[in-house]
């Protein structure tokens, strides 16, 4: 059994070569996310031509960044071979960046406020966010916050919804919209305390949960931070385990079994004191 364990490590290790990012770029459902240019175009009009064009062109350059940078770098500060998949999507966007920049660039552009613009947008963590609610799934603005180690805006809970959904942020803290809220609304006026987990949930409200901390510890597997406080518990992938999956299965013979992600269950890591004292766990669904 020990030589057996040491063997896979063994074959980890040298197999580590495809991370949680990576696998987001390999999935053609989240590749399928990525918005059409003109989709781009239509949401991101501004005030009047030459913010609507510098927010254009910011957002192209963020959405691009997505997959040559954000999502394709390793944890050592380096940058994985990009996916001839994910490349093709690359591609949609900086072949237009380099049209509008170089072959045909726009009125706007000669504008003297245009440059300074777009470089605020592209700086400022909020427009980023707004790109990630409004082309972008939950699940998929969750794992991108979660690989990036960038802390998710707490105050732009979005509805649960498909990918490329239009789901806004919530406004306030207060019960969402959905099918429930008649329960939810008897539950309010009949003082019924809706707070779960010492107030880490509330039922009929917005999830409000920042990804848990993660860090990588001596092997280079990533681990929970302890003592993390409520956080919605998205694991990263261990680096190398898809690969030697595929190795299993390609010796095997087997089929790998895929699953489409539900949008809807979330695992929520409870702070020690938020903890039910009967089974006392960790996480819950």
């Amino acid at each position: 059994m020990r030589r057996t364990t040491v063997f896979a490590a063994g074959v980890l290790f040298i197999f580590a070569t495809v991370t949680g990012a990576q696998k987001m770029l390999l999935n053609a459902a989240y590749l399928n996310e990525f918005p059409t240019i003109e989709r781009v175009r239509m949401e991101t009009k501004g005030s009047d031509a030459v913010d609507s064009y510098a927010r254009y062109m910011a957002a192209l350059d963020v959405i691009n960044d997505f997959i040559i940078r954000d999502l394709n770098r390793a944890p050592n500060g380096g940058y994985y071979d990009i996916p001839p998949a994910a490349d093709k999507v690359h591609y949609r966007y900086s072949n237009e960046i380099t049209r509008l920049s170089i072959d045909a660039p726009e009125p706007p552009s000669k504008d003297p406020r245009y440059q300074p613009l777009r470089d605020k947008y592209e700086a400022d963590p909020a427009f980023v966010d707004m790109l990630l609610l409004k082309m972008f799934s939950t699940q998929f603005r969750a794992e991108y916050y979660a690989w990036t180690r960038k802390p998710m805006p707490a105050a732009t809970a979005v509805r649960s919804g498909g990918a490329g959904g239009n789901g806004g942020p919530s406004t306030g803290d207060g019960p969402s919209t959905g099918g429930g809220d008649r329960s939810v609304a008897k539950a309010n006026a009949a003082g019924v305390d809706l707070s779960l987990f010492a107030g880490a949930i509330r039922m009929g409200g917005p999830l409000n949960l920042s990804p848990c901390p993660y860090r990588n510890n001596f092997l280079g597997i990533p681990e929970r931070v302890e003592n993390s406080p409520d956080c919605l518990d998205i694991m990263p992938d261990i680096p190398g385990m898809q690969d030697l999956a595929d190795m299993v299965n390609a010796i095997t013979g087997t089929k790998p079994t895929t699953t489409a992600p539900d949008l809807d269950a979330h695992s929520v890591y409870l702070a020690e004191d938020h903890r039910p004292s009967v089974a006392g766990p960790r996480t819950v669904w």
